[in-house]
């Protein structure tokens, strides 16, 4: 049986409303008529795609297909799967394998730049070629507003920013971010309101990095544990063992050693990237 999460539910009705509120808003504030997403077809990508469909029109929606050479098979079909079911008609969505253009930045990089760190760790590596990857999207992105002169819109949760998993001037950048305000576990449920496909909400969160990688592999604990600890520490000021007996008493499960653990974990990747909060530094 699931234990019951510590994070406030949602209404997933009302707040549907309210983000397709706030969608209409920023576009006649802006006066813009159209709009460029760069989808993924991960939970936030499509969960965005379908509330900014409803909230102006699926004619209105530019949507960007930008996979690597590893994108895995599973997130491109589940793109077109969420393109499918917003009906988004397919003289707005455009495809391009972004492949040859990271692997030129990375390959001058290499060469001419940064010779004497090639011999960084694979992962290490593998970080700053997804980083690179994030930025070529966002690129293109940024181009296909200013030609439709429309927004380009973001898909980041609280999770993501709170964690500082994004890459700066890459996936974090965007004209507005309907789900911003929303941790990851809340994002889910109000996927599930909206009845996205099977195949999307059953997916592995991934930044679609490398081939197989995955949110929790790379964090190294599930969004269900880390929004509790970042709720609980970020609105709710509890202290670290404050949070781990909270969660302990919540989950009847495991040991207090072990919440301890988990909780130092979110709380240590939490405070080694707020940093991207506040750069860049200036007077």
């Amino acid at each position: 049986m699931k234990s019951p999460s510590l994070l406030p539910n949602i209404k997933p009705q009302q707040e549907s409303k309210r983000i397709k509120t706030f969608i209409k808003k920023a576009f006649k504030t802006a006066k813009r008529k159209s709009a460029v997403l760069t989808l993924s077809g991960g939970v936030d990508s499509s969960t965005t795609l379908t509330l900014a469909a409803q909230a102006l029109s699926p004619a209105q929606i530019m949507v960007l297909k930008l996979p690597y050479h590893s994108s895995h098979p599973q997130s491109i079909s589940n793109a077109d799967l969420a393109i499918k079911h917003n009906k988004i008609p397919k003289r707005n969505v455009f495809e391009v394998n972004i492949g040859p253009s990271v692997d030129r930045i990375w390959k001058t990089i290499l060469i001419k730049c940064s010779p004497s760190q090639t011999g960084q760790s694979k992962i290490a590596n593998q970080i700053r070629l997804g980083n690179i990857m994030t930025r070529v999207r966002m690129i293109y992105a940024f181009d296909m507003a200013r030609a439709r002169v429309g927004l380009a819109i973001g898909t980041e949760n609280k999770s993501e920013n709170l964690l500082g998993y994004f890459t700066r001037f890459g996936d974090e950048a965007s004209d507005l971010e309907p789900l911003k305000h929303l941790y990851k576990t809340q994002v889910f449920a109000l996927a599930q309101h909206l009845e996205l496909p099977e195949e999307i909400l059953q997916s592995p969160p991934t930044a679609g990095l490398w081939a197989e990688q995955t949110d929790q592999e790379e964090l190294e604990f599930t969004y269900s544990t880390a929004d509790q600890v970042l709720y609980l520490h970020s609105e709710k000021k509890m202290s670290p063992i404050q949070i781990a007996k909270k969660l302990l008493n919540s989950t009847r499960e495991k040991t207090e050693t072990y919440w301890k653990r988990r909780v130092s974990k979110v709380l240590d990747r939490f405070k080694k990237s707020d940093f991207k909060h506040y750069v860049p530094y200036s007077l």
